[in-house]
């Protein structure tokens, strides 16, 4: 094989990788969606949620723990920050988002702790200070 043919076969090698990695990563992001409804107030950090329904995602193309929670409407961002990447507990369904709370004085809203996106076998556990 002459240098230029061997040079092009790894130059389309290259793209195709490129090409790849970039289709996946941007699958991961969307698997990294959810939206879930709340018929309480909850809260994540520097933010108090009124109920109604709000997105969850993950910002894989740029930072996997990097977590924005936004309104139904994408109008408005109530959080983004780095949280901690946890392993999500084997009773909680892959196929299924799932959130913790943790516990709130009667009439405060209650922090949300981790969410478990959707197929990920990781979670975000938000960060109080």
């Amino acid at each position: 094989m002459t240098r230029y043919a061997s040079a092009f076969l790894t130059s389309v090698a290259l793209a195709v990788g490129l090409f790849l990695t970039t289709a996946l990563e941007g699958f991961e992001g969307f698997l990294n969606t959810n939206h879930f409804t709340f018929s309480r107030a909850v809260a994540v950090p520097g933010a108090e949620l009124a109920p109604g329904t709000y997105i969850f995602e993950r910002l894989a193309v740029t930072e996997p723990s990097i977590v924005v929670v936004r309104s139904q409407d994408r109008s408005k961002v109530y959080f983004m920050g780095r949280t901690e990447r946890v392993e999500r507990p084997r009773h909680l369904r892959l196929d299924a988002p799932s959130l913790a709370l943790g516990e709130a004085r009667p009439g405060v809203a209650a922090p949300i702790t981790t969410w478990y996106p959707t197929g990920s076998s990781r979670g975000h556990r938000f960060v109080y200070r």
